[in-house]
C-alpha cells in the first residue's frame, strides 16, 4: 500500500523528515516549502490535514507539539508505520 503525496505535500514530509531531531517550528516549515510566496497559517493547515489523512492509511501521524512544531511519528518511534 503506498500513498500518493503531491507538491506541497511531498515537500511538507521532506522538510519534516530531514529537519533537525525530525522536528520543525511551524513558521520554519511555512518559510521552507514556500520560500517568497506570502501564504496564511490556514495554508499549512489544510496541506497538513491532507498529509495526515494520506498517511494514516500507512499508519504513520503527524505529530503537533507546542509551541508550533510538527514531528513524524512511524515504527522506529514506538508507533507502528512506517514512511518510505
Amino acid at each position: 500500500i503506498g500513498v500518493r503525496l503531491v507538491g506541497s505535500e511531498m515537500c511538507i514530509r521532506d522538510r519534516i523528515n530531514t529537519a533537525p531531531s525530525k522536528q520543525i517550528k511551524r513558521v520554519d516549515l511555512i518559510s521552507k516549502v514556500w520560500k517568497d510566496v506570502s501564504v496564511g497559517a490556514k495554508t499549512l493547515d489544510v496541506h497538513i490535514f491532507n498529509i495526515r489523512r494520506k498517511l494514516a492509511k500507512l499508519n504513520v501521524k503527524i505529530k503537533y507539539t507546542p509551541p508550533q512544531t510538527y514531528s513524524i511519528l512511524t515504527g522506529s518511534d514506538g508507533y507502528e508505520g512506517r514512511l518510505n
